[in-house]
């Protein structure tokens, strides 16, 4: 003997409404969860950006404190004429302890580029040993190539230029502030 079990029309209707209700109650949990991921991800990248943006103001803040050094020292001279070591110990160059604090900053380092990342550092730890020797005009140097390395990678991470492209013109300025093409062409001249 055979039993043919069927189950009841409502039971059916009720586990269909039940599984649909599951169904669109994890859809619509996975969709908030993206969006929100979206989301936290779009203002940390606009925060890393701010952050970059305030490192391009401090450094050209930089640039001008030590341009404005430079001019006040010109009128600062001892009796013999010399300008003043005093002025040098009293007014050191600007440290970039800040700049390097902001780059360290986790949201600026998510979305920083590796080669950025890595030259940026290099560039501030030069510039450091350029304080410590008191070398003003090699510090303005290293500041402004560290100025021209972030604002390529502003450009980048707001997709005006790709990677290549950002590492290209980053070696071309950084070859025109320390003139090595000169020194390259003046070298070979004197070998031939």
């Amino acid at each position: 003997m055979k039993r043919n079990l069927k189950i009841p029309k409502p039971i059916k209707q009720e586990s269909l409404s039940f599984l649909t209700t599951l169904i669109a109650t994890l859809i619509g949990v996975f969709m908030a969860i993206y969006l929100t991921d979206q989301g936290v991800r779009k203002k940390e990248k606009d925060d890393s950006t701010k952050l970059l943006n305030t490192i391009n103001v401090i450094t050209k803040q930089n640039i001008e404190h030590v341009n404005r050094m430079e001019r006040f020292k010109s009128l600062v001279k001892d009796s013999t004429g010399k300008k003043s070591l005093e002025f040098n110990k009293s007014n050191p160059l600007p440290s970039t302890e800040l700049l390097k604090s902001i780059l360290s900053n986790d949201v600026v380092s998510k979305y920083l580029s590796e080669y950025s990342h890595s030259q940026a550092y290099s560039i501030l730890l030069s510039a450091d040993r350029e304080i410590n020797l008191n070398f003003s005009d090699a510090y303005k140097k290293r500041l402004s190539e560290f100025l021209y390395l972030i604002s390529y990678e502003l450009e980048y991470q707001k997709g005006i230029i790709n990677s290549d492209l950002m590492l290209e013109k980053f070696k071309a300025k950084r070859d025109s502030i320390y003139n090595f093409t000169k020194m390259l062409d003046s070298a070979n001249i004197s070998k031939n």
